[in-house]
Formats: structure tokens, sequence, C-alpha cells
């Protein structure tokens, strides 16, 4: 990662954890490989450019133009009746004549689904990585985060399930040893039982396990 196309400006990486190689996986290699045979030829070898312009396309309309609308779609039009996965309807063709507009109850419909952008890929990307158990350190790096503090702060939002296979862990920790003796379920408390006469013993035989 060598620049950055940033409001229509060529310029470096904006930080030293940013200027790094980019590991792809060979299939997505592939993919791009394929893709750069049938790409816009231009003298600074841009892989994704506008053929109107020869430069990148502005990220801002392409969340604009389709990342939100995708988002609006996951949803049925409740005026037009366009079923999930589907454009709304419409009599007229849109100024570029590609995409369709989306009606405003749509995107009521959709709620925060149509606020998909650019960030919610990087979101889902940490998250993933998470779920993946990959080191804290490779997850910052891979985030291109100068702090781990950052990554965890901004990005470090948990999926429900792992919170919930994590909680599940700890009160079987916490249960298992008077389940498996065929007792009653007690509340633990830092080692101490429900009652004061067996907390000393509790504690001993909590630490010797």
């Amino acid at each position: 990662m060598q620049r950055s196309f940033v409001s229509g400006r060529v310029d470096d990486v904006k930080t030293e954890y940013a200027h790094d190689y980019v590991p792809l996986h060979p299939s997505l290699t592939r993919i791009v490989l394929d893709w750069v045979k049938q790409a816009v030829p231009t003298e600074e070898g841009w892989v994704f450019a506008n053929p109107m312009t020869n430069r990148p396309y502005h990220p801002t309309e392409i969340q604009k133009r389709h990342l939100r609308p995708s988002g609006c779609c996951l949803v049925e039009c409740p005026t037009c009746g366009s079923i999930p996965g589907v454009l709304c309807s419409q009599g007229e063709p849109t100024a570029n004549g590609k995409r369709g507009a989306i009606q405003g109850t749509r995107k009521i419909a959709a709620g925060k689904l149509g606020e998909i952008g650019w960030h919610t890929f990087r979101h889902t990307y940490r998250s993933w990585l998470d779920e993946t158990g990959a080191p804290m350190k490779v997850q910052q790096e891979l985030m291109r985060h100068a702090s781990i503090q950052t990554m965890m702060n901004v990005y470090g939002q948990a999926m429900s399930s792992s919170k919930r296979e994590a909680n599940s862990k700890i009160v079987e920790l916490v249960l298992k040893p008077a389940l498996g003796e065929g007792r009653k379920p007690q509340f633990l408390l830092m080692g101490v039982s429900g009652s004061q006469s067996g907390g000393t013993a509790n504690r001993k035989s909590l630490a010797n396990r």
C-alpha cells in the first residue's frame, strides 16, 4: 500500500502503519488479475479506473449510488412492491441510465440497513477476524491502526453468538463442580458460597481446582 485516493486527490497513505503489504488470498488474486485484463488502461496503472476520467472512482459516489441502495434493497418496498434484492420499479431511467431510484418509504423501512457504507465492511472484517481467533497484534496490523486501543474502542463489538459462548463457558466453569457432584447448583461469588459456614472450605476447593 503506497498511495491513497481521497476526495479526488492522490497522495501518500496517511500513516506508517498503512504503508505496508496487503495480503491477498490466491483466489482473490486470480479475480483481480482477470479484472485487470478488461480494466480501463491508464498511465498510472489504476486497477479500478473510471472510463470517463481515467482516474479512480470517488468512494463517496460508490457509497451513494451502490452501497446505500443495496442496503435498502434488503427489505421489500412498501410502495412499489419490489422484493428484497430488486431495485424499485420506476417509469423512467435515472440520469446515468443504470441505477433505479429507491422509494422514500423503502429507505424508512430499511432503517440502519440503508446506512451501509465503507466502514460497515471494516466493522464486519474486524468482527470476523475476532471470530477466527486471530491475535490482537495481527488484527491491529490488518486493520492498519496505530494502536490496539483504537481498534478495540472503535471496532471492538463482538458478535452475540461469541458473547453467549464466552458467558456460557464462565457459567459452566462456576457451576460444573457442584453439578458434577450431583448437588444443587450454588451461586458463587469470588470463590465464596452462599453459606458462611462453608465459605473457607469452598475457597480452598476452588483454589485447588
